[in-house]
């Protein structure tokens, strides 16, 4: 069920689940004063799915978004309501939450590719969520110069994902993609850089999954992280006979060739020069 909320100046009041009368009789759940507010003005109620608004017949009506309401009325995050004068704002706290951390994340390079901001579906919905809200904290204690509390924040998180495809619970498509991200921004603004390093090896590794071309940048660039107990040559050995788009096949083979180099020996083995140059 979707939390929505009512807010009236600093107080808000839940919708989900509720019926909410609002008016000037003091039985009123909501009591509003003003000559325009009818006793009993509007009425919230929840259909299983929706908070809806009606208008309970009153003299001066009621607005959402600027526009009359005729007819009982579902609300979203960032409906306007007016009663009488007063402004009430529908909100979905966990939809705030994730709209005020996205606009204090910034792109972010250090030389790994841009750092982008976690999108608000990504904040919002999915199994991914609890690990972005993490990250977008990482970022704005990184903002705030504090490179260690950054790594308490996101490191326990990053940790349980990694541990949870050793024990064969391969994370979906959202987990992966903000565990990359988040172990990139952590090698990019807070290190060990070395540990994140290892980490997308192994993560990715686990995963039977191609890194994308920013992570592949990152483990190409420090190659000689991984090189000891082969570990790029054998993550590269892992992904080989699985099927691969032609685009995840390119990056693969740019970490054949990283993996080659870095590691003595390797160079002449045809695994390691996959790409033919």
């Amino acid at each position: 069920m979707r939390r929505l909320e009512l807010q009236n100046g600093t107080a808000r009041i839940r919708l989900a689940g509720a019926e909410i009368v609002v008016g000037r009789a003091r039985d009123c759940h909501l009591v509003l004063e003003g000559a325009r507010v009818s006793r009993r003005h509007a009425r919230f109620s929840w259909d299983g799915e929706a908070s809806v608004l009606e208008d309970l017949g009153s003299r001066n009506g009621v607005l959402v978004n600027a526009l009359p309401v005729t007819a009982p009325v579902r609300l979203r995050h960032g409906d306007r309501v007016t009663i009488g004068g007063h402004e009430l704002a529908v909100v979905d706290p966990a939809r705030e939450t994730a709209e005020a951390l996205a606009q204090h994340v910034p792109e972010m390079s250090e030389g790994f590719g841009a750092i982008r901001p976690a999108s608000t579906d990504e904040l919002t919905t999915g199994t991914g969520r609890s690990l972005a809200v993490l990250e977008a904290l990482a970022i704005r204690a990184l903002e705030l110069g504090e490179r260690d509390e950054a790594i308490a924040i996101l490191g326990p998180g990053l940790d349980e994902v990694l541990a949870a495809a050793r024990a064969g619970r391969a994370p979906d498509a959202v987990d992966l993609r903000i565990a990359a991200r988040s172990a990139r921004l952590l090698a990019a603004t807070a290190g060990p850089l070395e540990r994140w390093v290892r980490y997308l090896v192994e993560l990715h590794g686990e995963v039977g999954e191609v890194p994308d071309d920013d992570v592949v940048g990152l483990l190409c660039a420090h190659a000689a992280f991984v090189a000891e107990g082969d570990g790029l040559g054998a993550l590269v050995r892992r992904l080989a006979p699985l099927p691969h788009d032609a685009e995840a096949q390119r990056r693969l083979e740019r970490l054949a060739v990283a993996a080659g180099a870095a590691v003595p020996g390797r160079g002449q083995d045809p695994l390691f020069s996959a790409s033919g140059r």
